[in-house]
């Protein structure tokens, strides 16, 4: 059975693959995010069941605020790829576990913020 690799993707370990995206007329979404995870979970275990049965990879994106407790709240889905096998609600499963550090790349504060979190799903 193939390993998904979706959690070398969030924590970083594959370069420019997660990260905020700016998006214009939002001035202030957060564009550099210091992402950290918190949970005791295993990243692969939050992969979508039927996509993970079927060797499917695919992308997701959510738009969230960022706490006063630097959590990830209010989030929805903006898009998926392919639709259908759920990789956008494995990703609203999946910001349940991440903090946002409390200043971004640029040294602002993240807190009240709107924040777009891409994610690859993918299978090795």
């Amino acid at each position: 059975m193939k390993m998904p690799l979706v959690a070398v993707l969030l924590l970083g370990l594959t370069p420019g693959l997660v990260q905020a995206q700016a998006t214009s007329g939002s001035a202030d979404l957060i564009t550099k995010p210091h992402l950290q995870w918190h949970s005791s979970h295993t990243l692969w275990q939050l992969y979508p069941e039927r996509a993970q049965q079927l060797g499917q990879t695919g992308k997701a994106l959510i738009r969230c605020m960022v706490s006063d407790a630097d959590a990830l709240t209010d989030c929805r889905i903006l898009s998926e790829a392919p639709t259908g096998f759920g990789f956008g609600d494995a990703l609203l499963r999946i910001s349940a576990y991440i903090r946002v550090d409390h200043l971004d790349g640029d040294k602002r504060t993240v807190e009240g913020r709107p924040m777009d979190f891409p994610l690859t799903f993918a299978l090795r």
